[in-house]
């Protein structure tokens, strides 16, 4: 080697090192990045469909929760408004009566029912009728005919003696709200299209005329109200923002009724069923069906479409709400969330170019540095995490074990209690299997706390706990209510069983031995879940079957 060249060569190799790495480490970074951009990309795109769908979602559980309020209070929605009709009604009578009292009755009665007569509502459903006390009918405006005749022993369509039942209400309260079925005007009259349907009514007594007005509301056609508030909720907004959204009732396993629509050339009114395709040949609609003829009530579904604007894509997201058989479909076009991403590639990839030159610097410059800092900092850091970690778990344990079990006897609390009855009166009633509960309670514990004092009272619960817990099955649940009240739920077992059990328990407290305490006995009550029950009123005649064992004598078992 010439030896002129050997001080070039030491100096020159650390810089091509040095170079070379360098150049290495630019390639690296931005092969890396490029790879964080298509992974962000991703990552964006994914997320804003997500949270569109979550939004929209909501939005339909939302307005799916308005109306099953609505559904489930029903009465008290109609209930003020017949009272408030009926009011109005009751108020332009006395009005008539009071100033026109001395002309003749019948020339009366026909300016009361000039008056009355006109006034609908609910689109022409709605309207007063009008009966004496001996079941006269003096105005009905969408059966003319019946007025003038005596309807006393007139059946509903249920086969009720609805007017006898109004007049009985009008004489003992005066006022007062009734159910009957009824058949529906169509265009204001009783015809032969008219079905019956149910009606929730208010009246009132007119103590002057010996009368009762009254009005009502069909049932059925309060829902479709509901209905047709819940479609409003979404059709305004998404006609503006020209969004794909659909209301439909599903009329067969593979055909469903078009309520509402948006942006798409469907009528209100038509049948949809799933032949419906789309450009690969699939159709949406048969996969929703198939959805919900497998019990699933919402879920995503991906779709393309073609229109004259070229090739789309979209996700469909679908909601059913059975009670009222509405299934909503919502379209989120994924063309805006490609232009949103290219959009946010393009800043992203901009930004990167921008600061790519600083920031190699500056790693280069302090990479040893921070290296060596990080590094100390990041064990310290982990140490203090795992620290806390470890604290974390620990008092989460201790706070579980707290919001299960009693503190004092270590068996499960009432929390707990009602948690596991819940399920079990949900299982019992599922596979119709028995299930009994046992309450039972210390006789006379007072007398040992105030003789003996707490501490002694609570060793004689953990005593009274420990021994019933060596003579109960695995599969029973026992359980501190509160104070010296327990229960013992029996999954499988009949009342015999159950109080077989309860007197087994009964006796070996009253053998147990306390010591200078003497001989503890305990009060049981023993309940058997019935078809009809849920679980708190089975609780509360297990209260009332142990309160019966103190009333009758204490240490012993009642049955209800």
């Amino acid at each position: 080697m010439n030896e002129r060249k050997l001080p070039f060569l030491i100096l020159i190799l650390p810089v091509l090192s040095l170079l070379l790495s360098m150049f290495l480490f630019i390639l690296v970074y931005t092969v890396q990045q490029r790879k964080i951009v298509k992974d962000n990309m991703k990552y964006i795109e994914n997320l804003y469909v997500k949270n569109a769908i979550n939004i929209e979602k909501n939005k339909i559980k939302a307005a799916f929760n308005i109306m099953r309020n609505d559904y489930q209070h029903i009465n008290d929605r109609v209930k003020p408004k017949l009272k408030e009709r009926v009011g109005i009604a009751y108020r332009i009578i006395m009005n008539i009566y009071k100033n026109n009292k001395d002309i003749p009755k019948n020339r009366l009665i026909n300016i009361i029912k000039q008056a009355i007569c006109p006034i609908r509502f609910d689109n022409g459903e709605g309207y007063f009728f009008i009966f004496n006390m001996k079941g006269v009918n003096i105005l009905l405006p969408p059966d003319k005919e019946l007025e003038g005749k005596n309807l006393l022993n007139a059946k509903d369509a249920s086969g009720e003696y609805i007017i006898k039942k109004a007049i009985k209400i009008a004489e003992t309260k005066h006022k007062g709200f009734v159910e009957w079925y009824w058949n529906k005007p169509v265009n204001y009259k009783i015809t032969k299209e008219s079905r019956p349907y149910k009606k929730i009514g208010y009246i009132r007594y007119i103590r002057p005329l010996d009368w009762f007005i009254g009005t009502g509301i069909y049932v059925k056609s309060e829902l479709y109200r509901m209905e047709k508030r819940f479609i409003s909720l979404f059709e305004k907004e998404k006609e503006k923002n020209r969004e794909y959204f659909m209301v439909l009732r599903p009329i067969g396993k593979k055909r469903a009724k078009i309520l509402a629509n948006s942006n798409r050339p469907y009528v209100k009114g038509s049948v949809i069923d799933g032949r419906f395709m789309d450009v690969n040949g699939h159709s949406y609609m048969n996969k929703v069906f198939g959805f919900l003829n497998k019990g699933k009530k919402e879920g995503t579904i991906g779709y393309s479409y073609k229109d004259n604007a070229g090739f789309h894509k979209e996700i469909i997201f679908f909601i059913f709400y059975k009670k009222l058989e509405l299934l909503v479909i919502y379209g989120f076009n994924l063309d805006n969330v490609e232009f949103i991403v290219k959009e946010a590639e393009k800043r992203y990839k901009a930004a990167f170019r921008k600061y790519r030159a600083d920031a190699l610097f500056l790693s280069i410059s302090i990479i040893l540095i921070v290296g060596v800092l990080f590094l100390f900092i990041a064990r310290r850091v982990n140490m203090v995490f795992f620290e806390y970690k470890k604290e974390v778990e620990e008092k989460e344990e201790k706070l579980e074990k707290l919001a299960m079990y009693d503190s004092l006897t270590g068996i499960y609390n009432r929390n707990k209690f009602n948690e596991i009855l819940r399920y079990e009166t949900n299982m019992s009633k599922r596979y119709k299997t028995p299930l009994s509960l046992i309450m039972f309670d210390l006789d006379h514990f007072k007398k040992v706390n105030d003789k003996y004092g707490h501490d002694t009272g609570d060793k004689v619960l953990k005593m009274i706990a420990q021994t019933v817990l060596n003579n109960i099955r695995l599969t029973d649940t026992f359980a501190r209510w509160g104070g010296e009240e327990f229960f013992l739920i029996l999954p499988k077992t009949d009342i015999d069983k159950a109080k077989n059990i309860a007197e087994v328990l009964r006796a070996k407290i009253e053998n147990a031995d306390f010591k200078e305490i003497g001989k503890i006995t305990c009060s049981f009550g023993v309940v058997s879940l019935k078809e009809n029950e849920n679980e708190q009123e089975l609780v509360k005649r297990a209260d009332e079957a142990m309160y019966l064992a103190k009333k009758n004598g204490r240490n012993r078992v009642e049955v209800l």
